[in-house]
């Protein structure tokens, strides 16, 4: 009955963490700030009604998976000393906690990036990934809509982690939330992120909500999860990714206006 009532406690807590975050950014860019961003949406269709309500019924599924492995691999493995789950920050400081975190989510770009690809071969996309795909206009419910073989696969990184690395059940809940927002932000269907940042020197690295969308637009260009340098170093990034992000934020826009009055001028 207590190992029971501890998975509900897991799947509630997977749950919540999934639903305030979507629910928030939901609410943010269709109701608060809608007017405010209309001009940043980065496709004209918006989702209907009966798609975001399978993206919720499968997240919940996912998010159950998500629940049942960090029951059993991360936390249930941690009491009979198979992984390296630690409890107390003082055993290894916070200096190392820190960089776990960094460690961790630089690991899960790279292992993200790869698993994406190999779900994409075709023998294995309809197996694994092809749900996540049914939404090609992407909301911020998205985030969590996956085959349960992808749910496995994507919750299978956190318990190889812990098999590898000391890491802090603090550790672990700042990067699982790190990964929720960024997830949900991605799939928003707005370019939320600041107007240079695709062509800045220090943080083109950062994928835009344009990035991912492009990657739901056509699905054989833009990988990554976090950061762009994969898709850049293996020449799967999409190549109109920077002059797309700039139309979403209103750059080009306002290029072409530029153009337009000096033309006028001249």
């Amino acid at each position: 009955m207590f190992e029971f009532s501890a998975w509900l406690g897991f799947v509630a807590h997977d749950i919540l963490k999934y639903l305030i975050p979507a629910g928030f950014v939901f609410f943010v860019t269709r109701k608060l700030f809608a007017k405010a961003i209309r001009g940043r949406r980065i496709q004209k269709v918006e989702a209907g009604r009966h798609q975001i309500i399978r993206e919720i019924c499968w997240s919940l599924v996912s998010a159950t998976i998500f629940a049942s492995v960090s029951m059993v691999g991360v936390m249930g493995l941690s009491t009979l000393g198979i992984n390296q789950v630690y409890f107390d920050i003082s055993d290894y400081g916070w200096g190392y906690a820190i960089f776990s975190l960094v460690l961790m989510i630089l690991a899960h770009d790279t292992y993200f990036y790869w698993t994406h690809r190999l779900m994409h071969l075709p023998a294995v996309l309809r197996y694994t990934h092809l749900l996540h795909h049914r939404s090609r206009t992407t909301t911020p419910w998205t985030a969590y809509s996956f085959d349960p073989v992808e749910a496995f696969v994507q919750v299978a990184f956190a318990a190889l982690f812990a098999l590898l690395i000391p890491l802090n059940p603090l550790i672990l809940l700042i990067w699982s939330l790190h990964m929720v927002i960024r997830n949900v932000i991605g799939h928003c269907g707005f370019e939320l992120y600041p107007r240079t940042m695709a062509r800045s020197r220090w943080f083109g690295w950062i994928s835009g909500v344009t990035h991912h969308d492009l990657h739901h637009q056509n699905a054989k260009w833009n990988f990554g999860l976090y950061f762009t340098w994969w898709d850049r170093l293996m020449g799967t990034e999409h190549p109109e990714y920077l002059m797309r992000f700039d139309r979403a934020v209103g750059l080009a826009k306002e290029d072409a206006i530029s153009k337009g009055n000096n033309r006028v001028a001249e």
